[in-house]
Parts: structure tokens; C-alpha cells; sequence
């Protein structure tokens, strides 16, 4: 018997937690009592490890194997105690963030609580001279060595004492799999696969070997397999899965968490509520004893005190998630919503059969939120604080890519294969994407090179292929953090945590979520602009724009582009189609149109009920107090707990786990235990079987997509907000948005929205624009040079200080002052910014490159450049008209992406007064009596769904000088004329006109990739 002591999981050969099951199944076929986990340099699996090795009666071994980067040694660090661990991780992160580290010399620091095994006799005798041979051992890997170093290990065991302990690195389950492990070797090491040196990967004998093989390898040293069992026996670790780690907040001595939680909620409640009512009282009152009671007061102080201090820097926040649910978040701050007016359900965020912390989403503007995770840092210290990781895997195109790139493919071959592939789309199932996807029809599957990268690529699919950051988690722990995780670095150079989200908070860490949104931005940035300009601004604590009469009215027309979280093609046909009119119908149609209520058909049906089409109606009597404010319809996860409990008779935690089963895809499998107690429960409450069937089906839907209530809510309240300065502030609003690069639009559909709000679109300029696009004047919005194609940020600010002194009066003297390369140069002339310094765009370019010619060959940028002449003559520039308007639109296009004096169309010869005969505008499309209409525009978005039979079909949104108009392609279509909906168009589409609650698209029956454009 024997224990394997060295088993790799992530980075080796890895399928997500597939491959730590199978070391569980092997180990347990082998009747291995006990397995080690060592992942080279981390333990990333460890989480799911314990929980694989429990599962099959196997006792886990927790450890690494450590690597010098200099020499290439290696040593298999084993934790005999859960303090070893730590230790473990602390060297793991050494490991990963010194830049000088040495193997020898950090494990010479390790205490007693870690084995050390190594087959490196230099390292060991190092390390056994620093801290003497115990919890030290030689590792003995038969299949490496020559007879020669066998005698040298024997003799070196010998003479000091040090056992030798049998191993076997195993990083694949069987020796066929060796030529994947070399694969993803490749990919990771960005090389070629035939060009992969053999000490880049392990050996080939480096695969789960059985007791008998491993037992014939040391017939001649039985007792280093013996060796191994003794090690096992000696480790006796078990990572605290489910402890919740506490966080800290210091408060001053005598004080308890509690008791200050208290003290600021009480007073936030004063401050907010006028009178404090009796409700107030009472629900504030229920809520701090849960609070007390779970033990969470350290929590929400020091949430509250992360939202003080961005407020005292001036930055906005919105609290956002099931947090909205709390009274306690509303007048701590965190939160705006009001919980009470708006009927918050307080146990979708925390109630006493929880077990885990509860979320606290915090967002800030995107370009402020990275100082207020420096204060968490400078706050806690760096050891109790962290940024999360994000584990990216490769999936369907980048399994592609990076296998392509292995096998030696050029550039334009991958891209031939990958580049109509749908995102989700996997390696596996390409024919039937090829057989489904119009865009995909032309997929060479069957050629080769492609053939052979496919078959590759579904081998290593699903095979982690770096760390990110996790796009909001911090994670705050009591202790040191290296405790239980260790650190490394991203590509891009932060530190985070080895383990992703969800092995982080199965260890009882705490993980707040501080995140980043541009609408928030999009806000602070128009405020300022009005507050500049008219030295007041719209102030949210006075104005409610949710009583705002144009405010409301551009909600309810759907013209809500540019505002947050309401401007998507969908949205916008929604809130026309319900003709919203109030906060409470915002709220709802912000959850309605996530994709777990849309696709079972429940969108649909409270459509018609809202509009007054179909009668309100509830599947059992129970549920009419339940969703009587929703129509009887669930479209909340706080409807799928209430639900739970009056259907099934869930108690609230049980209904909560339900839940939150279904919003994370790691739970899935346990739906059917939950559905199995949701039938039975409803029977034994008299449901009968078909109504109990078909209110599991709605719940079922949700899986994954739905919000709660409070957190469309806190979206509302902010798209309220958004709305309001559109409708008031257009080019501040617009400024802003384009400025802010988010939302769902690009800059070109940004600019037209603005165009059709009649505001003037000005080109960018060196004497007038700024860095970001700026509103000019309340009816016309600059655009920022950040805008220009090319031109780096340095020179921006360059640009901007020379403007200072003076404005530029010649090409030549903004040269002078401005150190540009030439690219930079070049962008700016093309595109205008330079127009009026000199006689035409042609000329200044000729100047400009005669000008760089000239140059002295020095990396000194200030340096002025010879005189311009050769032999006493001056360089002679020729006149050169100035290009038309088609020229310059083109140019707008390629170095700024959008068009500042027409709509792209016009390049066509198609604007607003030189219609093509036939065709509908899309600003006509609403009042046209036209059954089937011809119209044409460029492609702005789409989306592509499934219909209820699985087909595939597309929403598409066109734009026109005149307007957005949205298109349908149903399967028959799209599967016909799908292919052409390639590029931007423009398209020119043939179909019905449909209308539904006000709201008219265009049902296509005939596209056309026309106008030329191939």
C-alpha cells in the first residue's frame, strides 16, 4: 500500500473540479487510504478537494509543490496541521510575488507544522542544516533517476538520516493523456507545441500508477512506500468549509458591534424618517435582532464605513442587490430605496436560517471605484485584505484560438474558423452549430488544418487558462488572509487570491462586492457640467424625478437611449409596450425582462394583464396574496420564496436555499431534491399534482436570470435619475454618456441619439475640444480628443497644456509646441482637429510628414527639427484641395468612429431630404398605414435567441438618418438570409409591420445586404 503524495490538478490537466473527482475514483479503485493534493506553486483546488476526498471516504492531504525559479528545483510541501496550511500558503505566495525567491532559503523558515519533501539533495541538505531533518524527506521518483543517482540518494538518506518517501508526480489520470498535458503546456507557455522543450512538461510516466506498478518500481526500497503512509498519518488537516470568518471593525474598548450598529442605525432612522413611525420602529426594531443575532454587526459597520468615506470624497454610490431589502442598509446609508414604501421583503436578504453572509453590492463610478478599494486596503492592512480572482477556462472560440496557435495556424486561418462562431458556442457541438447559425454555414469543419485543431480542441475545452480579477470581490478577512488562501498575480500585474469566488466564501470569508458602473458617472459628470455652467444643479436629495412630468414622458415613449439599465432595444419596446407611468411599473419591467421571466412566457402574460388584455388570474387560491401586486404573476426571486411557503410550506431558509440554488449553475443538480420536496410539500397543502407541476415550472424558469425586488428597484431609482437629466440636460446628458465609453451603444449610435435630440454635433479641435466630450453649448456637444484614433493620452495632456499659454494659430506652430509622433499628427489632421491651421487637410499633411522627415534622429521629442530646406530652397508644398464631404465622412469613420456633420448613411447618398422612392423612415414607422414596408438601415445591435421549439431566430436594430426601428427574423427567415448579416450595412430589409400595446416593428420577409456593399 501507498499514498500518492504528489497529484496536480489546476494548470496541469484540469476540467474545472472534473479531474479532482476522477483522482477521487482512481484513489478509491486503488484503495488508497489517503491522497495529496500539490498543485505546482498553488492550491487551487483545495476547497473542491476536500469535498471530493469526503465524498469517497478518502482522507485529503493538503499541501504544494513549490518551484525555484532559478534553478528549477522543487520541493512537495505537505501540512501535518491546519496552521501548517497557512504556512503552506504564505510559501505559495512568496512563491508567486518575490521576485528573488529562492527555494532553499524560504523553507529553511518553515516550523514542524509542515513536511518537507524533496528529491533536490542539495535543497534538502540546506534546509536540514538550518532547522534540522525533522518533518524532512527525500523524495524518491524511481522513473527519473539513473542507477547512479539511486545509490547517491541511498547513501545520502543514510548518512543523515533523512527518509526516503516514494512518489509519483502525477499530473494526468493515464499515459494516452500525456499528449494533452503537453498541449495545454504549450497554450500556457505561449509556445508552439513542436517546439515545446521537454523540461517545459512533466514526463510521460508522470500518470496515476497503481500500488502494484508503484510497488514493482521500489521492490528494491519497500520502505519508502511504507515512508509515504507514515507522512499521511502525520497530516491531519480540515479546511474550515462553512465557518463563517467574522470581519473586523475596530471600535473603541467597552463598545460592542451590536451596540454601535445600533446607535447609527437609530440615528440614520431619525435623520430619514419624519415621523418615525411605528413601522419604522418595528421593522428596524426586527431587523437589528436578526442583525444581532447572526452575529453580523462587524459586517454592515464596515460596509457603512466604506459608503461614510466615499461620500466624504464626494463620490456616489448605490447600494444595490438584496441589501435594498434593509431598513437597516436604507438608514445606515448603503441604500436608497425605501423598503418600507415600496413593501421589501427583509428575508430575501437575511433571516435566521441563513448560513452565509449576505450580499452588499456597492457600486461606484467606474473611474472612482479603484481608490475606494485602496482605502479598504489602507484601512485593514494588506494582510486581512484582498482582491478576488476569476478563474478564465477556455471556451469554444479561445479553445480554438489558443490550440490553433499551438499547432502553428497564421492568424488568418484561426480567424477564418472563429470568427462567425457565437460566443456561446463549444467545441463539441460545431456541426450543429454550423447546421443552425446562418453566419456559420460556411464553417470549413472538415478541411484540414481544421479538422485537427477541432479535435484537439475538445480535449483541452474547459482547461483553465489564467487568473483575472473578479469584476467587483474584495475580500476582508480577521486574520491574515494567507491563513487559508495564498496571493498571486494576474497577467496584468495584480495581486489576488488563488481561489475564485465561491471556494473564497465556502471558507467563511467575508466577500464584499465594490463595483463598477459608468452610469453613475454618466451622472456626476452631467451634474457638473450643469452646476458649471449655471452655478446650480439637480439635486436627487430635493428633486424626485419619478413626479417629473418630461421625465416620465420620455420613459413611457421608450426614448430612454444613454440611460442606465433602460436603453436596450428590449427595454425600450417594454416600457412602450407598458406604458410606464410610475416607479413601481419601472421596477417591475427592470426584472420582467430578464431572460428566466421572458422565456417561460410570464412576460408575456403580464403584459396583456398590466394593459388590461387578459383578466388577473392565479393558479391556486394561496397565491393571490402572494403576487396580487404583481398580477399574478412571479417575476421577483422574493415571489419564489413566498411561493415556497405558501405553496409547499417551506420554512423561509429552506425557500431561501431553493432560491439560491437556482441563481448559481454550481447548485443545479440539487433542483431536483428541491423539486421533489416543493410537489410533496404542495400535496400534503392539498395543491393538486398538474397545479403544483405547473407552478414548479414558473419557478424553474427563473433559474439564474431572475432579480429581486429590491435590487430593480435600486435600478430604477437610478434610471429615474438618468432619465431626468436627459430630458432636462440633453447635451450635458449626452456629453456625458459618450464620454464615459459604456452603456449598450456604441459612439456612432451615441452621437445620432444626440443628433435627434436636436443637438449639434461639433468636430474635434486642438483650440477647442477637451479630453472628454464636453457640451459646448445647452444645444450642441464637442467631440473629446479622447475620441481621436491614435492619439495616446500623453499627448492629449500635451495638447491641452500648450493650449493654456495661447491657442495655436498654424499647423506649424502647434507642431512647434506640441511633441507628437507622427501617427498622432496624422489622426488629428485627418480627421479636422487641426482645420483652420492651414490651408487644407492635403496640405497639412504633406507639411506634416515633410515636418517629421526633418526630424534629427534623438528620442529627445522636444527637439525642434532642422529648417525646412535643402540647398538654401524651401520645401514647396503643392495646393491641394480640401477633400469633399464624403471624404471627410470617411475620415470621421477610421479615426473616430463615428460621424460628426451627417449620419453614416449619407455615404450611401441616403439622408433625411434624398430618401430612396418606396422606402419608410424609421421615424414614420409608428404612423404609417402601411401593412408591408421596404425600409434600410445600418446595424446598430442585435440578439439572438431560441424560440420555444429551440430554433433559432434574431432581433435586430437599424438605424436610419431619421431613427431606430427594430426587425424580427423568425427561424424561416433568418435561416435564409441570416448569412448576409455580416458588418455594419447598411441592410435593406422587406417585411410586416407589427404592433403590440403601441409599440410597431418590422416582421423581416426579405433582407438584402444592399447598396452596393456586397
Amino acid at each position: 500500500m501507498w499514498v500518492p503524495l504528489n497529484c496536480h490538478s489546476v494548470y496541469s490537466f484540469m476540467r474545472g473540479t472534473a479531474w479532482i473527482e476522477d483522482l477521487a475514483r482512481a484513489a478509491l479503485d486503488m484503495g488508497c487510504p489517503a491522497l495529496a493534493l500539490t498543485d505546482t506553486d498553488g492550491t487551487y483546488g483545495a476547497v473542491a478537494f476536500q469535498r471530493a476526498m469526503q465524498a469517497a471516504g478518502i482522507r485529503p492531504l493538503f499541501g504544494a509543490e513549490v518551484t525555484d525559479p532559478a534553478t528549477g528545483a522543487h520541493a512537495v510541501l505537505l501540512a501535518k496541521t491546519l496552521a501548517g496550511y497557512g504556512e503552506v500558503c504564505r510559501v505559495v505566495t512568496d512563491r508567486q510575488l518575490d521576485k528573488n525567491f529562492s527555494l532553499a532559503e524560504r523553507l529553511q523558515h518553515c516550523g514542524d507544522a509542515v513536511i518537507i519533501l524533496s528529491p533536490d539533495l542539495t535543497v534538502i541538505d540546506a534546509i536540514a542544516r538550518a532547522r534540522g531533518s525533522g518533518s524532512l524527506g527525500i523524495e524518491w521518483i524511481r522513473w527519473r533517476t539513473g542507477t547512479r543517482h539511486d545509490i547517491d540518494v541511498w547513501e545520502f538518506s543514510r548518512r543523515h538520516g533523512i527518509p526516503l518517501v516514494a512518489s509519483n508526480r502525477i499530473f494526468f489520470l493515464k499515459p494516452e493523456d500525456g499528449h494533452t498535458h503537453r498541449l495545454v503546456t504549450a497554450i500556457r507557455e505561449n509556445r508552439l507545441l513542436d517546439a515545446l522543450p521537454p523540461e517545459s512538461t512533466a514526463s510521460p510516466e508522470a500518470w496515476f500508477k497503481s500500488p502494484q506498478a508503484m510497488k514493482r518500481l521500489f521492490r528494491y526500497c519497500p520502505q519508502a512506500l511504507d515512508n509515504t503512509l507514515r507522512v499521511a498519518e502525520q497530516c491531519d488537516v480540515t479546511l474550515p468549509v462553512g465557518q463563517l470568518q467574522h470581519p473586523p471593525f475596530p471600535l473603541p474598548e467597552g463598545i460592542t458591534h451590536a451596540r454601535r450598529l445600533r446607535e447609527l442605525a437609530w440615528r440614520g432612522a431619525r435623520r430619514r424618517y419624519r415621523p418615525l413611525t411605528r413601522a419604522v420602529r418595528d421593522r428596524l426594531e426586527y431587523e437589528l435582532d436578526v442583525i444581532g443575532r447572526m452575529d453580523f454587526a462587524s459586517y454592515f459597520l464596515l460596509v457603512w464605513d466604506i459608503v461614510e468615506e466615499a461620500h466624504r470624497r464626494g463620490i456616489l454610490t448605490v447600494g444595490r442587490g438584496s441589501a435594498a431589502n434593509s431598513l437597516v442598509c436604507r438608514v445606515l446609508g448603503i441604500t436608497e430605496v425605501d423598503p418600507i414604501r415600496h413593501n421589501l421583503y427583509f428575508e430575501r436578504f437575511l433571516n435566521l436560517e441563513r448560513s452565509d453572509f449576505p450580499d452588499i453590492d456597492i457600486d461606484f463610478p467606474w473611474n472612482r471605484r479603484d481608490e475606494m478599494i485602496q482605502y479598504v486596503f489602507d484601512r485593514y492592512g494588506s494582510e486581512h485584505v484582498a482582491l478576488i480572482s476569476s478563474h478564465i477556462h477556455m471556451r469554444g472560440r479561445s479553445t480554438l484560438r489558443e490550440v490553433g496557435k499551438a499547432l502553428g495556424l497564421a492568424a488568418v486561418d484561426i480567424d477564418k474558423l472563429t470568427r462567425n462562431l457565437p460566443h456561446s458556442a463549444h467545441v463539441d457541438n460545431l456541426d450543429a452549430v454550423r447546421d443552425a447559425v446562418p453566419e456559420c454555414r460556411d464553417l470549413p469543419l472538415d478541411e484540414e488544418p481544421y479538422r485537427s485543431v477541432i479535435e484537439q480542441a475538445a480535449k483541452v475545452e474547459g482547461v483553465p487558462r489564467h487568473l483575472s480579477i473578479h469584476c467587483g470581490g474584495i475580500v476582508v478577512s480577521p486574520g491574515r488572509i494567507t491563513d487559508l488562501v495564498p496571493l498571486q498575480t494576474t497577467p496584468k500585474g495584480f495581486v489576488v487570491t488563488q481561489l475564485d469566488m465561491y471556494p473564497v466564501e465556502d471558507l467563511g470569508l467575508l466577500k464584499i462586492d465594490l463595483l463598477a458602473q459608468r452610469g453613475l458617472a454618466v451622472e456626476i459628470d452631467t451634474v457638473r457640467w450643469v452646476r458649471e455652467r449655471y452655478g446650480a444643479a439637480p439635486d436627487f436629495d430635493r428633486i424626485d424625478p419619478v413626479t417629473d412630468d418630461k421625465t416620465r414622458a420620455l420613459i413611457m415613449r421608450g426614448n430612454t437611449i444613454g440611460c442606465f439599465y433602460i436603453e436596450s432595444p428590449s427595454m425600450r419596446n417594454l416600457l412602450q409596450k407598458l406604458k410606464v407611468d410610475s416607479f413601481e411599473e419601472l421596477t417591475a419591467a427592470s426584472s420582467i425582462i430578464r431572460p428566466g421571466v421572458a422565456s417561460s412566457g410570464m412576460m408575456q402574460a403580464y403584459i396583456r394583464r398590466h394593459n388590461g388584455k387578459e383578466p388577473v388570474t392565479y393558479l391556486h387560491p394561496k397565491l393571490e396574496a402572494v403576487l396580487a401586486e404583481t398580477c399574478g404573476i412571479m417575476i421577483y426571486q422574493e415571489d419564489v420564496i413566498k411561493v415556497a411557503h405558501a405553496i409547499a410550506g417551506m420554512g423561509l431558509g429552506e425557500a431561501e436555499g431553493l432560491r439560491k440554488c437556482m441563481s448559481k449553475k454550481r447548485d443545479w443538480e440539487r433542483m431536483e431534491t428541491y423539486r421533489e420536496r416543493f410537489l410533496s410539500g404542495a400535496k400534503q397543502n392539498g395543491v393538486a399534482g398538474a397545479t403544483a407541476l405547473e407552478i414548479w415550472r414558473q419557478i424553474e424558469s427563473f433559474a439564474g436570470y431572475s432579480f429581486c425586488k429590491a435590487h430593480s428597484a435600486s435600478f430604477a431609482l437610478e434610471s429615474y435619475r438618468a432619465a431626468y437629466l436627459k430630458a432636462h440636460h440633453p447635451a450635458a446628458f449626452m456629453a456625458a454618456v459618450l464620454s464615459n465609453e459604456g452603456g449598450f451603444y456604441d459612439a456612432c449610435a451615441y452621437t445620432e441619439e444626440a443628433r435627434r435630440l436636436g443637438l449639434d454635433i461639433l468636430p474635434p479641435h486642438v483650440n477647442h475640444s477637451r479630453y472628454h466630450f464636453t457640451a459646448e453649448r445647452v444645444d450642441a456637444v464637442r467631440v473629446g480628443l479622447m475620441q481621436v484614433k491614435g492619439l495616446s493620452r500623453g499627448g492629449i495632456e500635451s495638447i491641452l497644456r500648450a493650449r493654456e499659454a495661447r491657442r495655436f494659430d498654424t499647423l506649424h506652430d502647434f507642431m512647434e509646441r506640441v511633441p507628437l509622433e507622427e501617427p498622432e499628427l496624422d489622426s488629428l489632421i485627418y480627421c479636422g482637429a487641426l482645420d483652420g491651421l492651414g490651408p487644407s487637410r492635403p496640405v497639412m499633411l504633406c507639411e506634416m510628414m515633410k515636418w517629421c522627415r526633418n526630424l534629427p534622429r534623438t528620442k529627445n521629442k522636444s527637439q525642434k527639427p532642422l529648417p525646412l530646406a535643402r540647398g538654401g530652397r524651401r520645401w514647396v508644398v503643392p495646393e491641394l484641395k480640401e477633400y469633399d464631404a464624403r471624404a471627410c465622412g470617411l475620415a470621421d469613420l477610421e479615426t473616430l468612429e463615428l460621424m460628426v456633420k451627417a449620419h453614416p448613411m449619407s455615404l450611401f447618398g441616403i439622408t433625411e431630404k434624398t430618401w430612396p422612392r418606396g422606402f419608410i423612415r424609421a421615424k414614420d414607422l409608428a404612423t404609417t398605414r402601411r401593412k408591408f414596408v421596404t425600409m434600410t438601415g445600418l446595424l446598430v445591435t442585435y440578439k439572438s435567441t431560441r424560440t420555444t421549439k429551440g430554433e433559432l431566430m434574431k432581433f435586430v436594430s437599424l438605424e436610419d438618418p431619421t431613427g431606430i426601428f427594430e426587425v424580427t427574423l423568425f427561424p424561416k427567415v433568418y435561416r435564409k438570409y441570416g448569412h448576409l448579416l455580416r458588418g455594419k450595412g447598411p441592410f435593406i430589409v422587406k417585411g410586416q409591420v407589427e404592433e403590440d400595446s403601441g409599440n410597431r416593428t418590422v416582421t423581416a420577409l426579405w433582407v438584402n445586404d444592399g447598396w452596393g456593399t456586397g
